[in-house]
Order: structure tokens, then sequence, then C-alpha cells
């Protein structure tokens, strides 16, 4: 994203946050005018766009390290054409960037996962759900029809 970061966030602590979020796309996936009003090709677009609404209008943040954001209570898909329902947004602390004005951003990771994944985080923690996708060789640009790291748990 960008312009999330000219409002400042705050984290539970009340400290003050300036953040971005980023996804990653296949080389191949398309982002022509007509694929971006697909609900198959748009879907990633589209959440980044909600989940950046969703923050700037709580003006906080939920975490330090990691959030969770799923579509529904229970969830459903983010588009039609996968079950991935929710997204993991991950900061690293390789991620941070001081900008010209000397204000300091945090980028966070936009992953999407199933719900058992999320479920996963919740009991185990995103250190877990990570090393299963590294184990599993999920690739990190979305793969909307991905292995579930989680299932049958």
């Amino acid at each position: 994203t960008t312009g999330l970061s000219d409002i400042i966030l705050h984290l539970p602590n009340g400290q003050p946050i300036a953040t971005e979020l980023r996804l990653a796309l296949p080389a191949d996936w398309p982002l022509s005018d007509e694929a971006l009003a697909d609900p198959v090709w748009n879907w990633p677009v589209e959440w980044l766009r909600r989940l950046v609404d969703q923050t700037r209008d709580s003006l906080k943040w939920p975490q330090r390290q990691a959030a969770v954001f799923m579509n529904g209570d229970p969830p459903g898909p983010l588009a039609p054409d996968t079950e991935l329902c929710g997204w993991l947004c991950l900061h690293r602390e390789t991620a941070n960037y001081q900008m010209p004005d000397y204000r300091w951003i945090d980028v966070r990771d936009l992953y999407p996962i199933y719900r058992e994944e999320q479920e996963l985080v919740a009991s185990a923690g995103d250190e877990e759900l990570l090393k299963r996708f590294e184990a599993k060789n999920i690739p990190r640009p979305i793969a909307p029809h991905r292995p579930n790291v989680a299932a049958g748990e």
C-alpha cells in the first residue's frame, strides 16, 4: 500500500506506529482493468483496500508482531475461486524503512490463510504456521489453491 502510513495508528499500549501493508502476487497474475473487474482476479487488491480502510477507521493496530483478519464469523472464502478465508499480517524487524521526513515505517506482510491455519496461529503462534509453510514449500506469492498446512488437525 501507499498512504496508510500517513495516518498514525496506535498499538494497544498506546505507542504510535506508522505502517504499510504488502502482499506478493505471482508474476503472471493479471492486473489489467478487465482482470481487476473479475472477482477471480481482483480479490487480493480488493482485500488490501478493505484492510487499509478497516485499519484507518479503527486508528489502532491489533498487536505488535502479528494480526489475523478473517472474512466474517464463521469465515467465508475471500473470493469465489478459493477457500482461503482470512489474512495473517506479520511484521518483520527487517521490514522497517526510514522516510525522508525521518518517520519510520513498519511494513507488514499479508499471507492469505485457511480457517484451520488461523486456529493454528491462535493455538501455537504464527511461527508454527510459517514453519509449516516452509516445510510444505508454500510460495510467498499468493496461490489461491495452495495446500492447507493445518488441515486435519
